[in-house]
């Protein structure tokens, strides 16, 4: 209940002087102070959910997914989660790689080098048979 319609509630009750001013003004006193410490928190967004690292993908999801892609014919985002299972790369360096990156004319190399956005360090990685494959029927 707000302070005012306590003020309210009590201005009736109260007789006018100098005893009857103080004793209001004690209890409109405390009246607030109640309703500062009644106040209602916020709830933390993330009250109850696990934070931290999340556990690394499982072999039989890894191949669910890769399987759920072959299915769709969906060769660029099956070639993307090969290089970026192979490779560990963030998802900022796999989206910037090119063609070019990974072959030389018409042909898929077996290593590549690429620069990481948020280090600017090359790493190289090398591209196994399903990578090598799904690559080459991407390019084809």
């Amino acid at each position: 209940m707000s302070a005012i319609r306590h003020f309210q509630r009590f201005a009736g009750e109260l007789t006018i002087g100098a005893v009857g001013s103080q004793l209001f003004s004690l209890q409109l006193k405390e009246i607030i102070m109640d309703s500062e410490i009644s106040s209602p928190t916020k709830v933390p967004w993330n009250k109850g959910k696990i934070v931290g690292q999340k556990a690394p993908l499982k072999l039989k999801d890894i191949w669910a997914i890769r399987i759920r892609l072959q299915l769709g014919h969906r060769t660029r985002e099956l070639a993307l989660f090969d290089l970026g299972l192979d490779s560990k790369l963030r998802a900022c360096d796999l989206v910037r790689l090119r063609v070019r990156n990974i072959c030389h004319g018409d042909r898929v190399s077996t290593r590549a080098i690429v620069m990481k956005q948020k280090t600017s360090r090359p790493v190289q990685l090398k591209i196994t048979a399903p990578t090598y494959e799904g690559c080459r029927y991407r390019i084809d």
